[in-house]
């Protein structure tokens, strides 16, 4: 039977997530229904608030910016969950409470990755998509200015894999990791790069 380059629809599981999945969503799912003690349902409401807030806040700085943090945004990441702390735990300090907080949190990462696999629409809203920034040596400038990409950025790249000038670029892309790969053009030599 010939492939036809589909995706299969079904989910693929390693026999770890088999039994962690259930852990991971169960005690979120506890926690709503009231079992784990009261207001703790809150915690998982919350959590998910602040998680779909940083997402969006993330998806509006561009991918560029994710990709080569400075130490600034490094430090601001890391106080992301202190800013948010005591709106998510409304000052229960128990173990439990922390604990359905994280589960949570890594119930929502993964969900998060099997939607932008699974669903193509998700997948759009979720990851920013590569972008084009040179084509056959030219710069494309809106897209440069779009994505806060300068022409030194793109120099950089290529010559990180032998080339010189951006006439020998016959493709240079901003991808989701906020790098840029370059595509050679076939008149630029060949030099092969040493990693040291």
């Amino acid at each position: 039977m010939a492939r036809t380059g589909k995706r299969s629809p079904g989910v693929i599981l390693t026999g770890r997530q088999w039994v962690g999945l259930p852990v991971l969503y169960g005690i979120p799912i506890l926690a709503l229904t009231g079992v784990l003690g009261p207001g703790r349902g809150g915690f998982v409401l919350r959590m998910a608030a602040v998680y779909v807030l940083v997402l969006a806040c993330f998806r509006v700085i561009g991918k560029r910016e994710l990709g080569e943090m400075s130490p600034v945004e490094i430090v601001t990441l890391i106080f992301v969950p202190q800013l948010f702390r005591n709106a998510i735990m409304h000052s229960d300090q128990t173990l439990l409470s922390g604990i359905v907080a994280a589960f949570t949190l890594f119930a929502l990462v993964f969900t998060s990755s099997l939607l932008a696999y699974h669903v193509p629409a998700a997948r759009r809203l979720l990851l920013p998509g590569p972008s084009v920034l040179v084509r056959d040596g030219e710069p494309d400038e809106r897209v440069l200015d779009r994505e806060r990409v300068t022409r030194d950025d793109i120099l950089a790249s290529a010559r990180k894999v032998g080339l010189a000038t951006l006439e020998e670029v016959r493709c240079a892309t901003l991808e989701d990791d906020g790098q840029i790969s370059i595509v050679p053009s076939a008149r630029a030599p060949f030099v092969p790069t040493v990693d040291r």
